[in-house]
């Protein structure tokens, strides 16, 4: 047993993620899409404020979901390193490290972007409003 019992389950289980993530993306863009369609349809005079509901920002941003899915994928990896076999206990760790990693990275990253506040502008929003000037 070396590295490629470990690599390919996890390249396995990552390619499954992003595959639900991309068909629940593409079905949530379909709805999305159909809704517009239909109150374009039925009341194009209130198509403005449906379209700025709709992408209205949602509890949770996208880099926080994926360091939840890393802290979750480095865990899973760390608990079947500990009930596996001894032999293969260190190497498993040490995979496990880096989407766990990664995964804290991203929710401290999303905890430090709350805490900054919403009346601090984000650097994309200061770069637009120097270019709009």
């Amino acid at each position: 047993m070396g590295v490629e019992s470990i690599v390919i389950p996890l390249a396995l289980f990552a390619a499954i993620v992003a595959l639900v993530w991309l068909l629940t993306a593409m079905v949530t863009q379909m709805s999305m899409a159909r809704t517009l369609r239909d109150a374009a349809r039925t009341s194009p005079e209130n198509l403005g404020l449906i379209a700025e509901r709709l992408v209205a920002p949602r509890g949770g941003s996208a880099a926080e979901i994926a360091g939840f899915v890393g802290v979750g994928t480095g865990a899973a990896l760390g608990i079947a390193a500990l009930i596996g076999d001894a032999a293969m206990r260190t190497p498993i760790l040490q995979g496990a490290l880096l989407p766990l990693f990664i995964g804290g990275a991203m929710l401290l990253q999303g905890w430090l972007m709350r805490r900054r506040g919403a009346n601090t502008p984000a650097p994309a929003a200061i770069a637009d409003a120097r270019s709009d000037a």
